[in-house]
Order: structure tokens, then sequence, then C-alpha cells
């Protein structure tokens, strides 16, 4: 990217058809106690992202123990090798901090998580900070986009239940600011390679929408009729009280120090 030379950690080895032409990989699990400075002597980078997570409501609370190890115990120790060794660290955080209560959330507003994965990730961001205030943390928006071969995200769910002749259920009464993979990328490509960058950013897509409508453009940008998309709500299925209504974000900030401005989910 950019002429960087980009090595990826992964607690799983990537699938054999997944494009290793852009970087090399390495396979490590950063829960395990020694494995961080291990990894660094090793790479020998000058900047560091940290990506790994248990990510997601739903994982988290089927491995409460990991997750808070990996969400927010793990990033303090990363920012401390991190300082120790002169390291640029970008920490990627969540829009799940919050707690939905209204929208265009900003930097300098309250979080107030309503479930683990949330508490887990602002734990996080709370230690790389009190570690090294000058790392960068940059809370994302839905991404959107298919995940590598052995790898999950919100698309590939959505698109693999829609080849499989699925009807899936969409919340209308769940709004986000979804962010396609590549332009987070390059928000992070770009808060790195500005030096008088750092501290807490948010990265959101150029639009809010809703779950539904979000679904129904995704299904027909791939190709399916969006009208196998089905309408539902946190309220009927019962899970509004542990997911946020409004987790849409205000990415002001980014824009204005960088100039930064995602494309649309559909352009080209």
């Amino acid at each position: 990217m950019r002429g960087h030379e980009v090595v990826v950690v992964a607690r799983r080895a990537p699938a054999p058809e997944g494009d290793q032409r852009s970087h090399s990989s390495l396979q490590a699990d950063l829960a395990e106690p020694g494995a961080i400075p291990a990894l660094i002597a090793a790479i020998r980078p000058v900047a560091v992202v940290n990506a790994a997570a248990v990510a997601d409501i739903r994982p988290c609370e089927q491995d409460p123990e990991r997750a808070r190890r990996l969400n927010a115990e793990m990033p303090a120790d990363l920012a401390q090798a991190c300082v120790a060794g002169g390291l640029r660290l970008l920490q990627l955080s969540t829009d799940q901090v919050f707690d939905g209560s209204h929208g265009d959330w900003t930097e300098t507003d309250p979080a107030a998580p309503l479930h683990l994965y949330g508490e887990t990730k602002l734990a996080g961001e709370r230690g790389v900070a009190a570690v090294d205030p000058t790392a960068l943390i940059v809370r994302a928006g839905l991404v959107t986009g298919r995940a590598p071969p052995g790898r999950r995200s919100s698309t590939g769910q959505l698109l693999n239940a829609l080849s499989e002749g699925r009807r899936p259920g969409m919340f209308t009464d769940e709004v986000r600011s979804p962010i396609a993979v590549v332009d987070l990328a390059r928000a992070v490509a770009d808060l790195l390679e500005h030096p008088q960058a750092a501290g807490l950013y948010h990265a959101g897509g150029d639009e809010t929408l809703n779950r539904y409508d979000l679904a129904r453009r995704e299904a027909r940008m791939a190709g399916y009729d969006e009208a196998l998309i089905e309408a539902t709500t946190r309220v009927a299925a019962g899970m509004d009280a542990g997911r946020p209504a409004d987790l849409s974000l205000c990415s002001a900030r980014l824009v204005a120090q960088l100039g930064w401005v995602p494309r649309p989910l559909d352009g080209d």
C-alpha cells in the first residue's frame, strides 16, 4: 500500500486462495503472553495497526473471557510495546461504544455502551490512550465489503444468505454510518502518514442508513433482487434493549484534518 510493506498478523492462517500479492502474513494469537514483543522483534515495524478483536456482540457474549483479554487488556499491552520501541500505533475501535440514544455522535460525546462488546472496546481505547496519548484511535462505522476467504463480514453474511435462497430480515430501526472497507483503509493510511494526527477520530460513511436500506442497496449492487430483503425491527425481535438504535457518526474531525471524504457506497 502506497509503497509501504504490510505484514498481516492473524490468529488463523489465511485460506490458500486468499490474495497474498500485496502483503506478507504471520500467524499468532495476540492474547497469548509474550506474543506481542516476539512479533515486534520479528517484524521490526515503524507503525502498528491493531484490528485484532473479538468483534461484534454475540461472539463477545459467547466468550467473555477472551473478549476482555483481546479487546480490553491487550491494546494497552500493545501500546506499551509500541512506546518502548518508538512505534506509531493506530487502534481500531467501533461505533458500538455509544448507547444509540441519538445520532451524529462526535468524539467528545460520552460513551455508554449497552453490551460487552462495546464495554471491552471502550476499555481498550482507554488503555491505549492512558499509555500513549499520541496514539491514534479510530472508531469505525459499520464496515461494508466482503471479507477475505475464511473470514466473516456483515456484507458477506448477507450475500451468502441470498445466494442460498434465504430471505434475510434486516432492522429498520437500527441506524448506522456504513463505510466501505477500502475507505476505512484509506483513512487509516492517511492518519498514519500525517505526523500531527493523534488521539480519537470517527470514521463513518457519507450517508446515514438503517440496516434494511443498507441491505437492499448491497443486494442490488451484487445483482440480487432487493425485494428479497425483509423488513423487521429490533423491537419485534426483542433486541431493542441490547442493540443501540442510532450509531450514526460525525466524521468532521477526520474530514477537517485530512480532507478525507468517503465515497458513496454505490459509487464506483
